[in-house]
């Protein structure tokens, strides 16, 4: 592609660049943020319902530059709105066009610029007028005021029919994208020597992010440079990991990395007494074990479980409850110095939902599982978090020492898409159980 000519300096000859236009309505900061959660987006209209509702959720979004400046962008439009801080610069600035029918994604981005350096600029992805998903670049310097010289043109061919380019962003010189349809992280580089990535990676062929969550598939929402390489974002409740693109035998592939240097398995929940299994988190395939102390060393008590390549967890079976003041670690059952620190048993069985957060419909009956529940001490709240006034009534639940059977109620008035939070309070101990679920409408 290269960059737009008249792009690279923003005083440069050639025809004048689009001046910036109007402050959009949309962008109105006093008017409600009534766009988000948009999962009626024509674009999504051909994706898995469930994936469609977790991209949807996150919009719209603000980038804000290194001087103050913000770009917003709305799902059913073309255009970005720029804004200052509203203390030195007018909040309201302007807008510029991206040659989109809608943006889908926004994000700061370094381009080669085929002279050995870069170009700070603007990468957006979204809808062509015509249907066909794209994404597009701007040189920008987020350092200085923004101008009339900001230009996008097309980095990539559109993409085919019925594909969707909802994230995408440069790291290391290569441009990652997410192609939402077929639930991808595809990789392009440069095949035209111009120094922007043009064409697919035939040396990192796609990877399916469908099945990187056990717990719940989770969409893309974009990459960045991080210790470990290039990463994805997937916007998890564990941010402790770092999910690397490598390359492996031809093909990318998503590693689970703690972003701790210490190579350490991690346990989910601290340890309880009486408590049967240990869920133990570790980034790749290894054979695990449980140990407790004794005054002469450390016993086995669970069989070594190997942590699946399709996961990045495994449950261990102990073979004796756990007592009050036991001393546990897990190790790698064939590289000792693997292993978690010293871990100590807590006087009770915890009280936990299995799974931190899930998707359900309204109307649907979900069995959210756990463990250490029990009706006759337990309390059971339920709120939506997106509208703190509206009161859950008539609530169906049933609460039984595995997990909580719910049936969803109803979305608060005027929303297509909400988060609610369930809790159980048990009065025998200190912590409660909390779970999420991101309730979308029932499917007609």
């Amino acid at each position: 592609m290269g960059l737009p000519p008249d792009s690279r300096d923003s005083r440069g000859a050639g025809c004048p660049a689009p001046p910036i236009g109007p402050f959009p309505t949309w962008a109105d900061p006093s008017l409600p943020n009534e766009y988000g959660g948009d999962s009626a987006h024509p674009a999504f209209a051909n994706l898995d319902p469930a994936w469609a509702g977790l991209l949807a959720s996150r919009m719209p979004k603000t980038l804000r530059t290194g001087v103050g400046h913000r770009f917003q962008w709305h799902p059913r439009h073309g255009e970005l709105a720029i804004g200052g801080n509203g203390q030195t610069e007018p909040s309201e600035i302007g807008s510029v066009p991206t040659g989109l029918q809608y943006v889908l994604d926004l994000t700061l981005a370094a381009m080669p610029d085929g002279q050995g350096g870069e170009a700070s600029g603007l990468l957006v992805t979204g809808i062509r007028p015509d249907g066909r998903s794209s994404v597009r670049f701007a040189p920008y310097d987020p350092a200085t005021d923004p101008d009339s010289a900001i230009v996008f043109a097309d980095v990539l061919p559109p993409a085919l029919p019925g594909e969707i380019y909802s994230a995408a962003g440069i790291v290391d010189g290569l441009l990652y994208v997410f192609e939402a349809a077929s639930k991808e992280i595809r990789r392009f580089v440069d095949t035209n020597n111009d120094g922007t990535p043009d064409a697919p990676d035939a040396s990192a062929l796609p990877v399916s992010v469908a099945n990187v969550f056990a717990v719940m598939p989770t969409p893309v929402y974009g990459f960045m440079t991080g210790p470990f390489g290039p990463e994805a974002d997937f916007l998890t409740y564990r941010a402790r990991y770092a999910y690397v693109l490598n390359v492996e035998s031809g093909h990318l592939k998503v590693v689970t990395t703690p972003r701790s240097a210490a190579p350490r398995p991690i346990v989910y929940r601290r340890l309880g007494a009486k408590q049967t299994k240990i869920r133990v988190f570790y980034h790749e395939e290894r054979s695990l074990q449980a140990f407790r102390k004794t005054s002469t060393g450390w016993d086995a008590v669970s069989a070594v479980e190997r942590t699946p390549a399709t996961r990045n967890y495994v449950d261990l079976t102990v073979s004796k409850y756990f007592s009050d003041g036991d001393i546990i670690v897990i190790r790698d059952a064939n590289d000792s110095s693997i292993s978690t620190e010293e871990l100590k048993v807590g006087p009770r069985k915890i009280l936990f939902f299995k799974r931190p957060y899930t998707l359900a419909s309204v109307g649907e009956t979900l069995f959210l599982a756990g463990d250490g529940f029990d009706a006759a001490t337990s309390t059971i709240q339920v709120h939506f978090r997106d509208d703190s006034n509206y009161q859950v009534t008539g609530l169906s639940a049933t609460l039984s020492p595995s997990g909580l059977s719910l049936r969803i109620p109803s979305l608060p008035p005027g929303l297509t898409q909400a988060h609610l939070l369930v809790t159980v309070i048990d009065s025998r101990f200190e912590t409660n159980a909390l779970t999420e679920i991101d309730v979308v409408p029932a499917t007609p």
